[in-house]
C-alpha cells in the first residue's frame, strides 16, 4: 500500500509549485500579463495653447509606467525642430523634452510621440499621438506673464 502512495504523492508535491509559478508568470511564457497600450494622460502645454512661453518645458503624462529607453529624440520630437533634453521621471510618469534655446516668438510647434514608445511591458503607444501649441507673440508678452 505505501508504494501506491509515495508515486502519487511525489507528483503531486512537483505539481504545486509547477502550478503556482504558472499562475504567478501569466501562464508561464514570462509576461507580465499587461497587454494594453499606453496612453497619454496629459500635456503641458495644452493641446491648442495659445501665447506659450518662450521657455517653456514641454511634459507628457502616461497611464502607466513607461520604458525610459524608448523616450528619445527620435520617438519624442517637436516641430519646427528645436533642440533639447528628454528626460523621464518613473515616480509621475512623466517625460519631459527641456528646449536648449528659447523656442520662436509667434510659433506653431507640433509635439509628436511615434509608436516606438511602449511601457515597461513592451507594449507601444496604439497610434501616434501629436499635440500644438503657438508661443507668445512678442517677447514683451513673457514680460507681462
Amino acid at each position: 500500500m505505501k508504494s501506491t502512495l509515495v508515486k502519487p504523492l511525489f507528483l503531486l508535491i512537483l505539481a504545486i509549485p509547477l502550478a503556482m509559478t504558472l499562475a504567478c508568470n501569466g501562464g508561464g511564457s514570462g509576461s507580465t500579463g499587461d497587454e494594453i497600450a499606453p496612453e497619454v494622460t496629459v500635456t503641458s502645454p495644452a493641446d491648442n495653447a495659445t501665447g506659450v512661453a518662450l521657455d517653456a518645458v514641454i511634459t507628457v503624462t502616461f497611464n502607466e509606467s513607461m520604458d525610459e529607453a524608448t523616450l528619445d529624440s527620435v520617438s519624442f520630437t517637436i516641430s519646427p525642430t528645436t533642440s533639447g533634453t528628454i528626460a523621464y521621471e518613473s515616480a509621475t510618469r512623466r517625460a519631459t523634452l527641456t528646449p536648449t534655446t528659447t523656442l520662436a516668438v509667434g510659433t506653431l510647434y507640433t509635439v509628436t510621440l511615434t509608436t516606438a514608445c511602449s511601457d515597461v511591458a513592451g507594449n507601444a503607444l496604439a497610434a501616434e499621438y501629436s499635440f500644438s501649441f503657438t508661443t507668445s507673440t512678442s517677447i514683451a508678452d513673457q514680460w507681462a506673464q
